[in-house]
């Protein structure tokens, strides 16, 4: 015989669970719904207490008045076996609210790039012609060596080289379009994106061999094969070895908090006053 919901619901002191659909007379029923009951009961306790636990972050005035027994979070994750996950979208999440400021140390990257760097000696040192297409050569060859070494800075560095190569493009794009005097410029650029790839992939291929594998990779990117002067290879080479050893030598959470980086010149020692306040300015330029 079943018992009715209303007169169980009358017994004092009985919760009305699942054992009010069960015979009385069932015994090992209930001794199996009685267990289910106490296993559902401690998972509802510890779930609201990490719901508890969430809301003491709020003020008094927002809290909820009822009480309920308190657990750390970290038993509930444990509950479900999330403890790791939770670990991991914790960290994503502060990855993520920092992307804002690596896209600026981006941008400010781009900015040390084609601001501290002495075109004019490049041109003179080298015999290029004074056009935008031996700007983009020079640029494009401290922009690989920057991101050699951003490569060693695993997601974080992903981030900062996504925002550099970006302002790369769009001042590539306005430069260009000046050249061009208002006509569109969209496949010229598309086109110096993949000279940008082959150039990079030859460029790593070289500086992963020895001096000789460099030499070439320059001679044919660089230069384009037509440089007939060996010792004007030799040096690029020997600068693009200096170059990279000393972005070895910056502070990894300064590079991708600050976003400055320090070029040395082609010849010749450093200014480092004269550097140190223009990395000043740039940093100003990009407001935090």
């Amino acid at each position: 015989m079943f018992l009715s919901l209303r007169t169980i619901s009358r017994t004092p002191g009985f919760k009305l669970t699942q054992t009010a659909y069960l015979s009385n007379g069932d015994s090992k029923i209930s001794k199996i719904c009685a267990q289910f009951q106490r296993k559902h009961v401690a998972h509802s306790r510890c779930v609201c207490s990490a719901f508890s636990q969430q809301r003491s972050l709020l003020p008094s005035t927002q809290r909820h008045p009822f009480s309920v027994p308190q657990c750390t979070i970290s038993t509930t994750a444990s509950c479900y076996g999330l403890k790791d996950s939770l670990e991991t979208l914790k960290s994503s999440l502060g990855l993520r609210m920092q992307k804002h400021k690596f896209f600026l140390s981006g941008k400010r990257l781009h900015l040390c790039c084609v601001e501290l760097i002495d075109y004019d000696e490049y041109f003179k040192e080298f015999d290029l012609p004074d056009t935008f297409n031996s700007w983009f050569k020079i640029t494009g060859l401290h922009i690989w060596m920057t991101l050699v070494r951003l490569s060693r800075e695993g997601e974080k560095g992903i981030f900062v080289r996504n925002s550099l190569m970006k302002h790369l493009w769009e001042d590539s794009t306005k430069r260009a379009k000046k050249v061009a005097k208002g006509l569109s410029v969209k496949s010229e650029i598309a086109l110096l994106g993949e000279q940008f790839l082959y150039t990079a992939y030859v460029y790593d291929d070289g500086f992963m061999g020895d001096d000789k594998d460099l030499a070439s990779a320059l001679w044919n990117a660089f230069f384009e094969q037509e440089e007939e002067n060996p010792e004007k290879v030799e040096k690029l080479v020997h600068f693009v070895r200096k170059q990279i050893k000393y972005f070895d030598t910056q502070d990894s959470e300064e590079l991708l908090e600050s976003g400055l980086m320090f070029y040395l010149p082609l010849n010749g020692d450093p200014d480092v006053s004269k550097m140190k306040k223009k990395m000043g300015e740039i940093y100003m330029m990009v407001p935090k």
